[in-house]
């Protein structure tokens, strides 16, 4: 299948790598990146990442449900989500390890498009959330560009790029140069390239390119499958699948 294609590109865990800020430490200092001034700055929010594991207590089990962010919020990503120490800027003794860094980086499945784009769920803020409550000290941070395909994606990996509601994201190549360093990459994409008829081995090496584009710069990644879409029929999701 795609997916299992793409699992033998190199990923790690985050939990078995140095941190970002450790990494940066050493490795050479890279070309500085192309200044983009017609391109938004990247926009924070208040709300997780990694560290080793932990068993994920009934209070993190019970998380109080937020509301939906709203389109302006994701107008200018990637968008960063902290919690608990992590958000505050103190330590506790039930978080463990230095804070981590994630980037979600993909299509409407990464932003969490919802009520026909006028609200968003990302994972990513769950995910954050998620990891802060089982004493991770994190920072997540997503940038999921609703329609776009992974073939654009690697097209404008060095600049930025305008998805179908209106929001702006940095191109991946950038994103890593403008806000990394970080410690993983989750990357979700291909769905659009699927619904444009796109051949699969097309859309494995692209998808190929954005993994090589993260590990060119010593930071593992990690395929995300998309999730199932049974409404759109059952012949579609087994062709999709």
């Amino acid at each position: 299948s795609l997916e299992s294609r793409l699992a033998a590109s190199p990923a790690a865990s985050p939990a078995a790598l140095p941190s970002a800020a450790a990494r940066s430490s050493t490795k050479s200092p890279a070309p500085a990146p192309q200044q983009h001034p017609s391109s938004a700055a990247a926009s924070s929010v208040s709300a997780p990442v990694a560290a080793p594991q932990q068993p994920v207590s009934s209070s993190a089990a019970a998380l109080p449900a937020k509301p939906p962010l709203r389109r302006e919020e994701l107008a200018s990503m990637p968008v960063s989500f902290t919690a608990g120490a992590a958000a505050s800027g103190s330590s506790s003794s039930c978080e463990v390890g230095p804070v981590r860094r994630i980037l979600c980086y993909g299509d409407s499945l990464t932003a969490g498009f919802a009520s026909n784009g006028t609200q968003f769920e990302p994972y990513g803020r769950t995910m954050a959330e998620r990891l802060a409550a089982a004493g991770a000290a994190c920072e997540v941070a997503v940038c999921g560009l609703s329609g776009k395909t992974a073939h654009e994606m690697v097209a404008t990996s060095s600049t930025s790029l305008a998805d179908i509601v209106g929001n702006r994201g940095k191109g991946l190549r950038r994103a890593l140069e403008e806000e990394g360093p970080f410690d993983l990459v989750l990357i979700m994409a291909g769905t659009n390239d699927m619904g444009h008829g796109a051949k699969l081995d097309v859309i494995l090496q692209d998808l190929q390119r954005l993994h090589s584009i993260c590990h060119e710069r010593g930071v593992p990644t990690a395929v995300l499958a998309p999730p199932p879409a049974p409404t759109a029929g059952a012949a579609r999701e087994a062709a999709r699948r």
